[in-house]
């Protein structure tokens, strides 16, 4: 029996890492993100709503099922609750409990958002994807730290910003956390330009954080660069 179950879940994990399952997959990923996307336009949306449905149908029940096969072809607990495992789990799972809570207009929300993970999916399927994740878990601590000292960054010249601007601009800098919103605005300089500040030591402190915002962006870009060449070099 033991040794029957093991041709079984190679066959079954032969036919789930197939070039042409994968590509079948893929495809599909894309035609549901797709037939989401063009939903949401009305005009197309009064004309095609029922395929639009019950493509999306047909799309979970061949993610199901790949699913369930997934789970028996797994050979651990670990590979069972991978975070591969989890996207797929995620992907699926909201549709089927929105059969019983299709009244809520949260739960609504929390459906059609996961159908955005199903994107996700690919990074089991593309071998670009593959390196990126790889790339990621090599530079991880260095991303850690970068992401940390661009966190106290954050507070410390929102802190900052609060206390000049606030008697100068109350309804503009009202608090800590928004001031923190103009600080994270500036560093990624997209500059909504929504509120600025107005006095001396306020224009200093969000000069400072622009040139701190080109560098930490530097860093980011230099680490994943090198963390990406270097995955490349391995998987040739």
């Amino acid at each position: 029996m033991l040794y029957k179950r093991k041709q079984i879940i190679n066959k079954v994990d032969r036919f789930l890492n197939n070039s042409n399952t994968e590509k079948f997959i893929i495809v599909l990923i894309l035609l549901n993100i797709v037939c989401y996307i063009l939903s949401t336009v009305d005009e197309i949306e009064f004309v095609t709503e029922s395929f639009f449905s019950y493509f999306d149908l047909v799309c979970v029940i061949i993610f199901s099922i790949e699913f369930i096969l997934r789970v028996l072809s797994c050979k651990s607990l670990k590979q069972l609750f991978s975070p591969m495992m989890i996207i797929d789990f995620i992907a699926i799972a909201p549709f089927y409990c929105g059969q019983f809570f299709n009244n809520s207009t949260v739960f609504l929300r929390v459906v059609r958002i996961s159908r955005l993970l199903r994107l996700a999916k690919l990074a089991r399927y593309s071998r670009a994807l593959k390196n990126i994740q790889v790339a990621f878990k090599q530079k991880k601590e260095e991303l850690v730290i970068t992401l940390a000292f661009f966190c106290i960054s954050v507070v410390i010249c929102g802190i900052l910003m609060y206390l000049f601007e606030h008697n100068a601009q109350p309804s503009v800098f009202s608090s800590i956390p928004r001031s923190c919103y103009f600080a994270i605005v500036t560093f990624t300089t997209v500059g909504y330009g929504d509120f600025s500040p107005i006095t001396e030591e306020g224009r200093f402190i969000a000069s400072l954080m622009a040139v701190l915002g080109a560098c930490i962006h530097g860093l980011v870009i230099g680490v994943i660069s090198t963390a990406i060449s270097s995955a490349l070099k391995v998987s040739k």
